[in-house]
């Protein structure tokens, strides 16, 4: 059978099997479509080279449909900012808020490469945050240049109660026996706290900070678990467990 027949039932047959392992999980709401970029790799390989379809497909679908969600906030969870120049930081970067440039430095959480690295193997990552797009998405592009994070949520996906932002992981997921949010705040996943591990906030003054490395073994539990709200309840630093979070309010400023 000639190339361009092969590529071109491998384009059906790809279109057929998209629309039939939609993820019950995906939200238009997200920043892009990683199965849309995914069917876009396997197709130019098909065209490139027809034999190296198959070898393709595992690489570039990653099978995310078959993972759990790990939903991650970003401020005082994954880095700590501050519009200070003072602020020690790894990351720094300009930030247009309604016509307002603002720069913000940013500190990376202690082992935060390593865990990504690690957790995206398990799971399809998410960012949920309560900060504004464009300051969420400055900061996550440098944070994540491997783009290990799969999709986005920004304030405008929050529920706003009395002031503070809530994240309803129906936003994310419609089966929440398949998605943990790992957050600072408890009161941001109130609204589903069976499925949150609530983490002690970082506001990068501790270089010895090991909190994402202590999330492993509990992670590492969760995504065998049929139902992750069982394995949370279960483990012994379970909902809102790790150490002694700071309860906290989920209110933000206009960056996080």
């Amino acid at each position: 059978m000639g190339l361009f027949n092969l590529s071109w039932i491998w384009s059906f047959f790809l279109s057929i099997f998209s629309s039939f392992t939609q993820d019950s999980c995906s939200h238009s709401s997200s920043s892009g479509s990683t199965s849309d970029l995914a069917l876009s790799s396997i197709k130019s390989s098909a065209l490139r080279d027809s034999d190296s379809v198959w070898q393709t497909i595992p690489r570039a679908l990653g099978f995310q449909f078959h993972k759990k969600k790990l939903v991650l906030d970003l401020d005082e969870t994954l880095i700590s900012s501050s519009q200070k120049h003072c602020f020690r930081h790894d990351i720094s970067v300009l930030v247009n808020l309604s016509g307002n440039h603002s720069m913000f430095y940013v500190r990376k959480r202690p082992h935060v490469d390593l865990f990504l690295e690690k957790v995206s193997e398990w799971f399809e990552l998410v960012i949920f945050t309560a900060s504004l797009s464009p300051y969420a998405n400055a900061v996550i592009d440098q944070l994540d240049p491997k783009r290990r994070i799969n999709r986005r949520y920004y304030r405008q996906s929050c529920t706003n109660r009395d002031g503070s932002y809530l994240k309803n992981l129906h936003t994310v997921c419609r089966d929440l026996s398949r998605v943990v949010i790992v957050d600072n705040s408890p009161v941001a996943f109130s609204l589903n706290k069976e499925n949150g591990i609530a983490i002690p906030d970082y506001f990068g003054t501790n270089p010895d900070d090991e909190s994402l490395l202590d999330l492993l073994p509990i992670l590492e539990k969760v995504r065998d678990a049929e139902d992750v709200r069982t394995a949370l309840v279960d483990h012994p630093n379970g909902v809102c467990g790790l150490k002694s979070p700071t309860p906290g309010i989920a209110r933000r400023s206009n960056r996080s």
